[in-house]
């Protein structure tokens, strides 16, 4: 497809003469009938028939004209249909952190502005960072309120399934108003992987024990869980987590400092990036997530779409 508003050269055309108007494009615009005695005439003669000729002269005019504006049209609809065709590429694909349909119309309350912040993540922890702490119900706690693994779901009306990417036929169904529980019930990917990164730095072999031992007072069930299931759960985690990272394959650089005299380096971690408002997202979920409820509440019905186990 040629660019929009750029001129386009007209390529040559293989003159055949049945097509008069072909012919007339060519740059010589002789005619074919052309008799050498003309050579010969008189300037009044020659005069006489160039003003015969100069009308005969605005069907390819206007024929050029024709054929530039065909040429432009074209190329404005063929770029309106590649609109049409690929929304999510042009128009709505502005993030990798956006879902190919566009953001759920039951999530647009959430910013989407993107702000430059400096993050500072040093080798060592300077500043006591509380998500960086070991054997503390702070740290606990301070990374539960993070993840909001603890409030439930948010709630997406059958109006608004297909705009969300949500299949019918597959994702499960909630129909229980006189409960305040009618839609399909959906987590926040980014709550998701927060709460991924939380379980693997839970399982880290100077965390386990005291996050086993204080399960009861952070209100988790790792102590109840089977050991398969922990490292099943473990495994989908770091799978998450590296396909997501991998997905999003952030460019930005890790410039290098020198790490005394000979020679050794480390990496400036200092660097500025472009982020969301993760804790707008966070502090939505809060707002607007309803309570998974007990067992019962919700049901699937007769033919719906239900598995076996963890999918």
């Amino acid at each position: 497809m040629a660019k929009m508003g750029l001129p386009r050269r007209i390529p040559p055309l293989d003159f055949n003469e049945k097509d008069a108007d072909r012919a007339s494009l060519l740059p010589t615009c002789q005619n074919d009938n052309h008799d050498e005695r003309d050579d010969f005439l008189s300037l009044e003669d020659q005069t006489n028939n160039r003003q015969r000729l100069s009308p005969s002269q605005r069907p390819s005019l206007r024929w050029i004209a024709a054929t530039i504006l065909a040429l432009v049209l074209s190329n404005i609809v063929t770029y309106s249909l590649t609109i049409a065709r690929t929304p999510t590429q042009t128009q709505q694909h502005c993030s990798v952190a956006i879902p190919p349909k566009g953001i759920p119309h039951a999530l647009k309350a959430i910013p989407t502005t993107v702000n430059p912040v400096v993050l500072n993540v040093s080798f060592y922890d300077e500043n006591d960072n509380i998500y960086r702490q070991h054997g503390s119900i702070e740290t606990e706690r301070a990374w539960v309120d993070l993840t909001q693994s603890k409030s439930g779901v948010i709630l997406i009306s059958k109006e608004d399934a297909a705009q969300a990417d949500i299949d019918p036929a597959k994702h499960a169904y909630w129909d229980n108003p006189a409960a305040g529980l009618e839609g399909y019930p959906v987590g926040i990917e980014a709550l998701h992987q927060v709460h991924c990164l939380n379980l693997l730095r839970q399982n880290l072999y100077y965390n386990v024990d005291f996050v086993r031992k204080n399960c009861a007072a952070l209100g988790c069930h790792a102590e109840h869980e089977p050991e398969e299931y922990a490292r099943y759960h473990i495994d989908h985690c770091i799978e998450l987590l590296r396909e997501r990272l991998m997905c999003t394959a952030d460019i930005g650089i890790v410039p290098l400092v020198w790490l005394g005299m000979d020679g050794r380096t480390t990496g400036d971690m200092k660097r500025e990036h472009v982020c969301r408002d993760y804790d707008a997202v966070r502090m939505f979920f809060v707002e607007n997530a309803v309570r998974m409820p007990e067992p019962g509440v919700v049901q699937p019905k007769n033919g719906d779409y239900v598995v076996d186990d963890y999918i």
